[in-house]
């Protein structure tokens, strides 16, 4: 089991993985999600960041630093680093990116990104009551049912590596059934 010292320093290291500089580093080190109980590989598509931020100021500052715009819905926008850097740190307004990522070991296959929160289904038997208080205990601040089964929540998380990371970390504490991050997928062909 997992400790509650454990889960606080998880917090910790979420609080500090908001912006792509952050998470490119812990996402090298975290190549995987959990989709039910199954280890799931992911590699990182280092030329690509996300933005998962709905102002057209910022879509328009991205636009003049050099990030050029190459998928997106109503959700994220998906932009390539500039040709002289795949370096998350030397893009310009990182701290507003999220890394991307494929499933799979090789950077092919549909983008998926992370625009923050965990889905967690927890054991068929806890009460809303105990589910809260796992929540409070493991020092998240806010448990939402989810509509398509009994006992499945969606937990706040900060945005990128920060979901990802809570998502490994509950899972691997053996106190729920499934956790994995809320991905997002997309949707139309590269």
């Amino acid at each position: 089991m997992i400790t509650t010292h454990l889960f606080r320093i998880v917090r910790s290291l979420v609080a500090t993985a908001f912006g792509l500089a952050a998470g490119a580093a812990a996402a090298s080190d975290t190549s995987y999600y959990y989709d039910g109980a199954q280890k799931v590989a992911l590699s990182q598509v280092p030329s690509l960041a996300a933005d998962f931020s709905r102002s057209s100021s910022g879509a328009q500052a991205r636009l003049a630093s050099g990030l050029t715009p190459v998928a997106g819905d109503s959700v994220a926008r998906i932009y390539r680093l500039p040709a002289s850097s795949t370096d998350a740190q030397a893009a310009p307004a990182a701290k507003a990116l999220s890394p991307v990522f494929a499933r799979g070991a090789t950077a092919g296959g549909r983008l998926m990104a992370l625009p923050g929160g965990v889905l967690v289904k927890f054991k068929p038997d806890w009460t809303r009551e105990q589910v809260d208080a796992w929540v409070a205990a493991h020092g998240f601040t806010a448990a939402r049912p989810m509509d398509f089964g009994k006992n499945w929540f969606r937990i706040d998380t900060a945005a990128g590596v920060a979901s990802l990371l809570a998502a490994n970390a509950i899972f691997e504490s053996g106190d729920v059934l499934a956790s994995s991050p809320n991905w997002w997928m997309q949707t139309s062909a590269k």
